[in-house]
């Protein structure tokens, strides 16, 4: 896990504008063309910019995986070498490494545990945080726009769960609540 403290917001908030700027450039119509025929149509000037600007960000999301990764193997190398125990990992890519060094332990070889499947593993993680950021934003955009649809859900909360917390038991008594938020799903 990658965790941003006050020193890492801008780094964070970078990387979120980054990453809207790369998945926007990824559906504009012009750039799913050059991706079926990239030798043939990249070089046309109008797609080329866009192309560009889409291998561009694509790359420099590639090199903040990477240098995560680098950094947790140097950790990882330096401190823990000799210890891997998933127990004591601090986030996923330490976890991650720790398995890959008992499978190497184990049977001398990394398994499926290959950093190349670590690069996707976390770029695939960073991908469905911003998903899910962006459906919760929409579900709040929704529940806004439909205050009489907010306060049923409210009330359906309240008689069900009172003022404690929402808990995955909850979930069959709460048809509502489940209503709404998979037809939000499926107008998102």
């Amino acid at each position: 896990m990658i965790i941003f403290n006050d020193d890492k917001i801008e780094e964070f908030k970078n990387l979120q504008q980054l990453l809207a700027n790369h998945f926007g450039s990824y559906f504009r119509l012009c750039n799913l063309v050059v991706l079926l025929w990239p030798e043939i149509l990249k070089y046309i000037p109008i797609l080329n910019k866009d192309f560009s600007k889409l291998i561009e960000s694509g790359k420099m999301l590639y090199e903040f995986h990477e240098n995560e990764i680098q950094k947790h193997q140097k950790i990882h190398k330096n401190q823990f070498q000799n210890d891997s125990n998933i127990e004591n990992a601090t986030d996923f890519i330490d976890a991650f490494l720790r398995q890959r060094s008992r499978n190497f332990e184990i049977s001398g070889g990394e398994g499926e545990f290959s950093l190349e499947q670590l690069r996707a593993i976390s770029f695939d993680f960073w991908v469905a945080t911003q998903v899910t950021a962006t459906q919760i934003k929409y579900n709040l955009i929704m529940l806004i726009r439909h205050p009489e649809i907010q306060e049923k859900m409210q009330q359906e909360l309240n008689q069900i769960c009172g003022a404690g917390r929402v808990e995955i038991q909850h979930r069959s008594k709460l048809p509502y609540t489940n209503a709404v938020l998979n037809t939000s799903l499926k107008l998102f």
